[in-house]
């Protein structure tokens, strides 16, 4: 019975861990994707595309991300931008994957927290350091296949995430997806695998200088 809790005790540890670095991963990258998205428009002169000002494209986009990241906007209207009704449920889908992504870092958040508070926290990662190392390859993998064929990745992604096509955006019928370019994604797909490498790398190294001070 023993040797059942104890199991139960570290399977439930990786899936809250692992829950809990990829949530944080979105988070930051979501964070971040404002800054890349600022550095793309521009590198990518997305103004000559679209026929449309930085600013003004830069004030459609905090639109977009107000409505997927803010609870009680219930509609998604783009100054300069018109939506088909599959390009408004696409953003719907995705407004909803955030809002359950951020409440699943709450709930991690507060596990951390308890964890902290009663010293288990590092006793269970030392237990389970295995489980990290695994973590660590997980996005290796996915960056070579990124590499490989990046589109194919994306395609795979989006069909996981989305039991529709939405996502396939035509420009005429939704152009929005005119400053919205796969390099956009790439970029914060890199941004995303660097957060999660930093994440692990920074739970293993406080878990080799806690085990050599035993």
């Amino acid at each position: 019975m023993v040797i059942i809790m104890k199991f139960l005790q570290r399977i439930s540890f990786n899936i809250f861990l692992t829950f809990f670095i990829l949530s944080t991963t979105v988070i930051w990258t979501i964070i971040g994707s404002f800054g890349i998205f600022k550095w793309d428009a521009r590198y990518l002169q997305l103004d000559l595309i679209v026929h449309l000002s930085q600013s003004r494209i830069w004030h459609n986009y905090l639109q977009v991300m107000d409505y997927l990241l803010i609870p009680n906007h219930s509609s998604l209207k783009m100054t300069d931008f018109y939506s088909s009704c599959n390009g408004l449920q696409h953003f719907h889908d995705v407004k909803i994957l955030f809002l359950f992504v951020i409440v699943i870092w709450v709930i991690c958040l507060l596990i951390f927290v308890s964890l902290l508070m009663y010293k288990k926290f590092t006793i269970l990662l030392q237990i389970n350091n295995n489980w990290l190392l695994f973590l660590t390859v997980i996005p290796i993998v996915l960056a070579a296949c990124s590499l490989i064929d990046f589109d194919s990745l994306f395609a795979i992604f989006h069909r996981i995430l989305f039991h529709n096509s939405n996502w396939l955006f035509d420009p005429l019928k939704d152009p929005v997806i005119n400053i919205l370019p796969d390099t956009f994604f790439c970029h914060c797909f890199i941004l995303a695998f660097v957060i999660f490498e930093l994440l692990v790398i920074v739970l293993l190294y406080v878990n080799h200088k806690k085990s050599r001070q035993f």
